[in-house]
């Protein structure tokens, strides 16, 4: 298998990156399992620090679960790179490419099987999306396990 690599983009606005972003597309975590019509929201906390509001219905019982986290800058040197804690856990959160126009992100954490396809709308080109899995599988992500979001 390839070396993961993890390099954040070196141009990032986080103030830009703020606002809803819906999940095109991710690998499964356990604690997104058969979740549709996901959302996140990012935005600045009195502190500094960026709230994570992540929203998502139960495929089979559209019940609503949400999550709430804290991100905060890892790097002294990418503004891209951020520590995310939920009760759950915590982990790493690189923003590995970036539409120019903040429109569309690749998301992935330091496990090749945590990887995200964001939009600022719910739904964006087929070509689009292989294209940002391209650009996952040369970094060493598991594109293979990628199921859309619905």
């Amino acid at each position: 298998m390839k070396k993961l690599n993890t390099t954040p983009v070196n141009y990032f606005d986080i103030n830009r990156y703020l606002g809803l972003w819906y999940q095109i597309a991710t690998i499964p975590s356990w604690f997104q399992r058969d979740m549709i019509r996901v959302t996140a929201e990012y935005s600045r906390k009195p502190d500094g620090s960026i709230k994570v509001d992540n929203i998502g219905y139960g495929r089979i019982t559209g019940i609503k679960n949400r999550v709430v986290g804290t991100a905060e800058r890892a790097s002294s040197f990418y503004d891209s790179w951020l520590k995310v804690r939920f009760f759950f856990g915590k982990g790493d959160y690189f923003v590995l490419e970036i539409d120019p126009n903040y429109q569309w992100a690749l998301v992935g954490s330091s496990d090749p099987d945590s990887l995200w396809i964001l939009s600022r709308t719910p739904k964006i080109d087929l070509s689009l999306i292989d294209y940002l899995k391209d650009l996952a599988r040369n970094r060493g992500y598991n594109v293979d396990k990628m199921k859309i979001t619905q």
